[in-house]
C-alpha cells in the first residue's frame, strides 16, 4: 500500500507542468494573455503575477500619460498594443519617470518601431457592465526597462 501511494505521489510530481519562465524572451500581447490565463477570475491571482516578463508591441501615443503632460494624474503610465488589437498597459513606477517617457516621445516619429518592455507583472480587477474580471499589467522602474527596434 505505501509503495502505491509513494508510487502515486512520486508520478503526481513529475507530471506537474512547469511553471513558465515569462523573461526568457519577448513575447507578444497575445502570447502573454495566453500564457497568463488573461483575463483571470476576479479577486483571484493569477500565477503570472509577480514574475518579471518581456513583452513586445507598439506604443499607442494616444494613451501615453506621463506627469509632464497630465500632471492633475495620480499615475503615469502608457498602452502598447499589437496588430491583433490586443493591448497592455504599462505602468512607471520609479521616483522620476522623466527619463522613461522622454525615451518613448524619442520615438514618436517612428510608429513603426516596436516597443520592448521588461517589467513585473501585476494583476488588477475590471468590474464591467455587473461582472468582474481580472486583468494583467506590466510594471517598469526605469528607462532601461523599455528600448525600440
Amino acid at each position: 500500500m505505501c509503495l502505491v501511494v509513494s508510487l502515486l505521489i512520486l508520478l503526481g510530481t513529475e507530471m506537474l507542468p512547469a511553471q513558465k519562465n515569462f523573461s526568457a524572451e519577448y513575447l507578444s500581447i497575445e502570447e502573454l494573455y495566453k500564457d497568463c490565463h488573461a483575463p483571470g477570475v476576479c479577486g483571484k491571482k493569477m500565477d503570472c503575477e509577480g514574475q518579471v516578463a518581456r513583452v513586445k508591441g507598439y506604443i499607442d501615443y494616444d494613451n501615453v500619460f506621463d506627469k509632464g503632460n497630465y500632471p492633475q494624474l495620480p499615475y503615469e503610465k502608457f498602452k502598447i498594443g499589437d496588430a491583433k488589437g490586443k493591448s497592455l498597459e504599462v505602468w512607471a513606477l520609479s521616483d522620476d519617470n522623466r527619463k522613461i517617457f522622454q525615451k518613448i516621445y524619442c520615438n514618436k516619429a517612428f510608429p513603426e518601431k516596436m516597443a520592448f518592455i521588461k517589467g513585473t507583472l501585476t494583476g488588477f480587477d475590471m468590474p464591467i457592465m455587473g461582472t468582474c474580471r481580472r486583468g494583467i499589467a506590466v510594471n517598469i522602474k526605469e528607462a532601461n526597462d523599455i528600448s525600440f527596434r
